[in-house]
């Protein structure tokens, strides 16, 4: 590797393992890496075997904390892959590899590849799948009766719905039709603002969701009709609804089962005491829009930052390096693959004091803790590079956990609770099993139909 005269290369990590098999078996490995690499330093060189067909070495770079953020998402330096490369070789199995990912080669052919997926009808019933069973996996899991499932799955169900009355719009926009049809179609598409949507698109897609939930096989057809028929689609805009539908649904689970763990490790605390006091002022207000309930609720907006800090949903991105450049005194040479520590940096105590410390108050003044825009990275970084999905995500969470903390007492059942990293999206260990009794029910007109007060709910058993 060629030296600038006053820099040097950074220091190399010793995790130099061979990676190999199937693709759950790398998104182990890699997470393995990750991490390991996080605790060596801001800047970190690793070599890794096995990524390809030709099991050649793929030199790496690890970047984090604030400069090495900053580096990673500045486009002149890093081009960092978008979301297929992400989704890609984990969900759809497809015969793209992480190799290529690594390598810093563009996904010339993941559009093609996800289109064969969703042209197939088990790829594409394993898609929505997803979105069915992993999505709300925590809530089903919480077994207590269909009130409480109907109440904190509600926002759910209108996101999902909203999302696929996006997707079925592209589609159908994507046809040839008569000039009264696509008149039809761009009123009701005009009436698209925020979660409401128009009469006729909303009946659409809930006949194409209850068609999935009775009928997956006649879903299956109708949705691969639909991708089908001339003229050819808008191949790329279909593509990325369904990648943004998929992930964007996985990260509002995650947020909630991370803020859960966190928050109830603490129950004993002054922030648990401070969130109730929070939720009881605040409880008639939250029948409001969603999309104000993070105002409503400072605190509790407040827990889920930090506990996606402690339990970030992508713990790590991928890049290239566009060009050589120089970061933290050290050299990076162009074409290089180039991994974002977010993870890293949500742990660097250069970046938070105490970062082994659950404390939601360092986000009380954001003007102090988050200064540039690169210290929080759960969604991304900066203004141009953090996600739009942000604060409807943390929105919907505080929706969810707000109810179920107003309408129930719940304790875990595994007091050390963690996320996994094993798993190709992070998710919480052996999934997230609570203890659940519901709150006496004139606090709580929500929950009014329950009558058994003092009964303990959990995921297998009823404990009296």
């Amino acid at each position: 590797m060629k030296k600038a005269s006053t820099h040097t290369s950074p220091p190399r990590s010793k995790f130099n393992f061979p990676l190999f098999g199937d693709t759950i078996k790398i998104a182990r490995s890699v997470y393995e890496w990750s991490k390991g690499l996080a605790r060596q330093g801001k800047v970190v060189k690793a070599k890794i075997r096995g990524l390809d067909a030709t099991f050649k070495k793929h030199e790496i770079y690890h970047l984090s904390g604030i400069e090495g953020i900053q580096a990673f998402y500045n486009e002149r330096y890093v081009i960092r892959g978008n979301v297929s490369t992400f989704l890609n070789p984990y969900l759809l199995n497809g015969s793209s590899t992480l190799g290529n990912m690594m390598d810093g080669e563009e996904h010339r052919n993941s559009n093609e590849t996800i289109l064969e997926a969703i042209h197939d009808t088990d790829h594409l019933n394993h898609i929505f799948n997803v979105l069915r069973n992993g999505t709300r996996s925590f809530l089903q899991d919480l077994r207590v009766e269909s009130q409480v499932y109907k109440y904190t799955t509600f926002y759910f169900e209108r996101l999902l719905r909203a999302f696929i009355v996006r997707l079925i719009t592209q589609i159908l926009w994507s046809h040839e039709a008569d000039s009264g049809f696509i008149r039809k179609i761009n009123k009701m598409t005009s009436e698209l603002k925020g979660m409401t949507f128009s009469k006729e698109l909303r009946d659409f897609s809930h006949r194409r969701l209850a068609e999935h939930r009775s009928d997956p096989e006649r879903y299956n057809d109708t949705m691969k009709h639909l991708m089908t028929v001339e003229p050819p689609l808008a191949n790329d805009t279909i593509i990325m609804e369904i990648q943004h539908l998929v992930f964007s649904l996985h990260r509002i689970a995650s947020a909630i089962s991370a803020t859960l763990i966190c928050l109830l490790q603490h129950k004993k605390s002054e922030i648990y005491s401070n969130i109730m006091t929070e939720l009881e002022k605040n409880q008639s207000s939250l029948q409001n829009d969603i999309l104000s309930i993070n105002l409503l609720l400072p605190n509790l907006t407040n827990v889920i930052k930090e506990s996606l800090r402690i339990f970030p949903i992508n713990p790590f991105q991928f890049g290239t390096s566009a060009k050589e450049f120089i970061i933290c005194g050290y050299q990076i040479p162009k074409g290089k693959t180039i991994v974002g520590g977010l993870w890293a940096t949500g742990f660097d105590p250069d970046v938070h004091k105490d970062p082994e410390v659950f404390n939601p108050k360092r986000f009380e003044n954001e003007i102090s803790e988050i200064e540039t825009g690169f210290e929080w990275t759960p969604f991304g970084c900066g203004e141009k590079h953090r996600s739009d999905g942000q604060s409807i995500i943390i929105n919907i969470c505080a929706f969810v956990v707000a109810r179920l903390l107003l309408g129930f007492e719940l304790e875990l059942v595994n007091p050390n609770q963690g996320f996994d990293y094993h798993k190709v999206f992070p998710a919480p260990s052996n999934e997230l099993p609570l203890l659940a009794k519901i709150r006496p029910i004139n606090k709580v007109e929500l929950f009014s139909g329950y009558t058994e007060e003092d009964t303990w709910f959990t995921n297998d058993v009823t404990i009296e």
